[in-house]
């Protein structure tokens, strides 16, 4: 493939910057009509909105387009809701779960058991609870697990420049004692030396209420033969610091040290080039021990339907001092639907180690696609 001149580069980059703005002002119109609550009143007037509370057997709905609806709740025909909401009925009961207003008026159960029939004059007040939340009386050290499986195209610039599909896979244990994680994100690019590009990464946090100091630890996997890295191996071990924590936004400082055992192989960059440079060295590796400092960043968007996180660590050597390292990662996922979710990706490398000419230091990846959650 032609190294792009920077004018074409540029060129590209707004191309799929604009082309993926457009894709998420389409995807949240979509979005909001496909998921939004629905009112149907007894004289057959229907609304699409949100449901926004019940006060004193009083529903108090936004619409899509006509503002604020009020309305007793004997005035209802049917109401479904995409949001779990807390009930409270004429007798005192407390219900936990969805309304849906199908055949006959039921609520679906936040805890999975058989739908109920309901009356909805019977409901006296309700509020809009999180759609991941659990009844109180479940026990709080009930351990949770999260798995997403995605794919989609992404754009990679560097010594070579690669457009490739790609397929990401993550799981997630959350404990009392603290999380574990692990992610896996490879390209189909290169079939002769499958996987010619990936990234993989098992992460631990002791994590507690307080939110104060606590320790972390990483073992990472990255390959890029496209730009001359066969394998490199990481094992990071230190400490987070929150500055702030909250449910919608996070933002933490990480320190530690890290390991890492690089293997480099510019033969395939020889080749592109068409044997008019000599590459001495060819294939070499290294142990580098290096400080790791970092900033993370994470904020609920749009009533936590979307989120996005930031980070930026960067790993100068100890060994080989002058060397450093830099990683800059941005992701915004965008619920399609409670299980469906659209993502985007940036990702920046800066690597100044490896001495080939025709390397680039910089190297930039843009990825977006759909991931399901289970």
């Amino acid at each position: 493939m032609k190294e792009l001149t920077p004018k074409v580069y540029i060129s590209l980059c707004r191309y799929y910057l604009l082309h993926s703005i457009g894709v998420v002002l389409f995807l949240l119109s979509v979005t909001w009509l496909a998921e939004a609550d629905i009112v149907v009143l007894r004289d057959r007037d229907s609304f699409s909105g949100r449901v926004l509370r019940i006060d004193d057997g009083i529903l108090v709905f936004r619409t899509a387009h006509a503002g604020q609806l009020m309305a007793p709740m004997d005035t209802l025909r049917s109401l479904s809701t995409e949001s779990n909401l807390m009930i409270t009925l004429d007798d005192a009961r407390i219900l936990y779960g969805r309304l849906d207003g199908g055949d006959t008026q039921k609520l679906i159960p936040l805890d999975g058991t058989e739908p109920l029939q309901l009356e909805l004059a019977s409901i006296v007040d309700a509020i809009v609870i999180p759609a991941d939340a659990r009844p109180l009386e479940e026990p709080s050290n009930l351990e949770e697990w999260r798995s997403a499986l995605g794919v989609g195209l992404q754009f990679r610039s560097g010594a070579c420049d690669s457009l490739e599909p790609y397929t990401h896979i993550e799981a997630t244990r959350e404990r009392e004692q603290g999380t574990v994680g692990g992610e896996l994100r490879l390209e189909r690019a290169d079939p002769d030396d499958f996987p010619a590009w990936l990234r993989g990464s098992l992460t631990w946090e002791r994590t507690g209420e307080e939110r104060t100091l606590y320790p972390q630890a990483s073992l990472s996997l990255v390959r890029d033969t496209d730009n001359v890295l066969s394998w490199r191996t990481d094992l990071s071990l230190g400490f987070a610091y929150p500055f702030s924590y909250s449910e919608e936004q996070t933002l933490e400082a990480l320190m530690g040290l890290n390991l890492d055992y690089e293997v480099w192989d510019a033969a395939a960059l020889r080749d592109r080039q068409g044997n008019r440079i000599y590459l001495e060295d060819l294939r070499h590796s290294g142990l580098h021990l290096n400080v790791q400092l970092g900033l993370r960043y994470s904020r609920a968007l749009w009533d936590g339907r979307a989120t996005i996180k930031e980070s930026l660590v960067a790993y100068p050597s100890l060994t080989d001092l002058g060397d450093l390292r830099l990683r800059s990662e941005t992701m915004l996922r965008m619920e399609v639907t409670p299980r469906l979710r659209l993502r985007f990706d940036l990702m920046i490398d800066f690597d100044n180690r490896p001495d080939y000419t025709g390397y680039t230091d910089w190297i930039t990846t843009i990825g977006a696609g759909f991931e399901y959650r289970f």
